[in-house]
């Protein structure tokens, strides 16, 4: 069975972890296919940090989640600019997948099996950089426009934990936040690259 300390200090944990996660939705986002690092990624289905948060918080979870229902259920088909440059680039996708491989078939007059390896050649990379592109737009296009609500949601979950940090008498450099942005009350930042940045809960 877990000691007092041991959950509050988990309970800071994964607040921490949570707002991790939540910072790589506000403007500007990182270019990638996916907003996480492949450390996050992994602690998030590896580890119970989100997991123990969620299970022993869950009206402050729920209430995150309900603030950002509009990010997550925006319809990016009403953005006209992005909805146009996705079907172009979609077109462009289906004639390079599908020309190289038939161009290469017949100007280098390639076996059948020569050709099925040129498709996989081509449209792997080409599929990857497709997903990478539609992903890193759609997310700046929601992070620019939900920008401010992400940050108020941070900025509450940063409370909590200052709150808990505080009333337990805990170090509070244990729980160093990875951010992006330096906006929000509460911390103490050290700058560590361009949109970089270490936070720590001030004592």
């Amino acid at each position: 069975m877990l000691s007092e300390e041991v959950k509050i200090k988990k309970l800071v944990e994964g607040s921490c972890f949570y707002i991790n996660q939540l910072e790589l939705n506000r403007f500007p986002v990182p270019l990638g296919f996916s907003p996480h690092s492949f450390k996050m990624i992994f602690e998030l289905f590896f580890t119970d940090k989100h997991n123990y948060f969620v299970k022993n918080n869950p009206e402050l979870y729920k209430k995150t989640q309900k603030d950002l229902n509009n990010f997550y259920t925006y319809n990016l088909k009403s953005n006209v600019k992005y909805t146009r440059r996705k079907s172009l680039y979609w077109n462009i996708w289906i004639l390079v997948v599908i020309g190289v491989p038939i161009v290469a078939y017949l100007l280098l007059n390639l076996s059948f099996l020569n050709t099925i390896m040129v498709f996989f050649l081509v449209s792997i990379p080409s599929t990857y950089l497709y997903i990478v592109w539609a992903n890193t737009t759609q997310r700046r296009i929601l992070g620019k426009k939900y920008d401010n609500d992400i940050k108020e949601i941070i900025q509450e979950l940063i409370e909590y934990s200052a709150k808990l940090i505080a009333e337990n008498n805990i170090n509070p450099e244990n729980f160093p936040l990875k951010l992006r942005h330096d906006d929000y009350d509460g911390l103490v930042y050290e700058k560590k690259g361009k949109n970089k940045f270490v936070g720590v809960f001030k004592k």
